[in-house]
C-alpha cells in the first residue's frame, strides 16, 4: 500500500527500445493519488512509447516502475490492468464490428465474475455518455471519433481504474467535442480517478492539469506545475504557439 508520501507510480531510470533504437532514455517521473498530470511534447517524443510501457504493452529495456509501492517491472500487462492500471490507447482500437455495449464491457474482462460490477460500472459509464445507451447494440464501426472516444474511456473505466492512462484523447476530434472530452477527463479525477496523460493540445491539457512533465527525443527534460509550464517561455514557444 501507498503511504502519505509515497507516490501512487514512481518510474526510475525507465528505457525502453524498437530493435536498435532507443525511444526512451532514461525516464524519472513520478504521479502521486488524486492527481492529473500531463505529459506534453511534439511528434514521436516517446510519449506514447511511455504509456505503452508503463502498462506492460511494451517491455521496458532497463529501469523500474513501482505501482502503490509494489514493483510492476517485469509484470505482464493484464496483471498490470488486474491492480488498476488501465489504458486509453491512441486511436481508440475499436472492435469495429462488435456493438458498443461488447466493446465497452470487454475493459471489465479482469472483473467479468463480479455481476454487480458488471451492472453498476456500465451503469456508470452510460450516465457519464448518456448517447452511448441510446446505441449500445450498435456496431463501434458505425460511431463518430467523438463517440468511439468515449466508448473507449468507458471500456478503461470498467477496469476500475487506480489509474488511468489517456494516450492523445483529443486526437482528430472537433473543438467542441476536444472541449467535451476534457471536462470528462477532469469530472473523473475530481472523482478520485489518478489520471496521467499525453496530450498534444498541450494548453488544453494543462489548464485541467496539476502537474505537467515536457518530452524530447525520448527524454523528460522539465517538470513543473501546470502553471509554472504555462508562464514558462520555452514551453510557450515549442508547444503552446507563442
Amino acid at each position: 500500500m501507498t503511504s502519505l508520501t509515497e507516490p501512487l507510480l514512481k518510474v526510475t531510470s525507465l528505457s525502453c527500445r524498437y530493435g536498435k533504437v532507443t525511444a526512451l532514455r532514461g525516464v524519472d517521473m513520478e504521479v502521486n493519488s488524486g492527481e492529473l498530470v500531463t505529459i506534453v511534447g511534439a511528434n514521436g517524443a516517446g510519449k506514447t512509447t511511455l504509456l505503452r510501457t508503463l502498462s506492460g504493452v511494451l517491455p521496458r529495456y532497463q529501469g523500474t516502475v513501482f505501482f502503490a509501492g509494489e514493483d510492476i517491472t517485469t509484470m505482464a500487462a493484464h496483471r498490470r490492468t488486474e491492480l488498476g492500471i488501465c489504458h486509453v490507447p491512441e486511436g481508440r482500437l475499436m472492435f469495429a464490428e462488435l456493438s458498443v455495449a461488447d466493446n465497452i464491457m470487454l475493459g471489465a474482462y479482469a472483473h467479468r465474475n463480479d455481476d454487480k460490477w458488471l451492472k453498476k460500472g456500465s451503469d456508470e459509464v452510460y450516465e457519464l455518455f448518456p448517447i452511448l445507451k441510446d446505441k449500445a447494440d450498435d456496431p463501434a464501426g458505425t460511431l463518430s471519433g467523438g463517440q468511439q472516444q468515449m466508448v473507449a474511456i468507458g471500456r478503461a473505466l470498467m477496469g476500475r481504474p487506480k489509474l488511468l492512462l489517456l494516450d492523445e484523447p483529443s486526437m482528430g476530434l472537433a473543438p467542441l467535442l476536444v472541449a467535451d472530452i476534457f471536462r470528462v477527463v477532469r469530472k473523473l479525477n475530481r472523482d478520485g480517478i489518478t489520471c496521467l496523460m499525453v496530450e498534444q493540445n498541450a494548453k488544453a491539457a494543462l489548464k485541467i492539469a496539476q502537474r505537467g512533465y515536457v518530452m524530447e527525443t525520448g527524454s523528460i527534460t522539465m517538470g513543473a506545475t501546470a502553471s509554472e509550464l504555462l508562464a514558462n517561455e520555452e514551453v510557450r514557444k515549442a508547444y503552446l504557439g507563442h
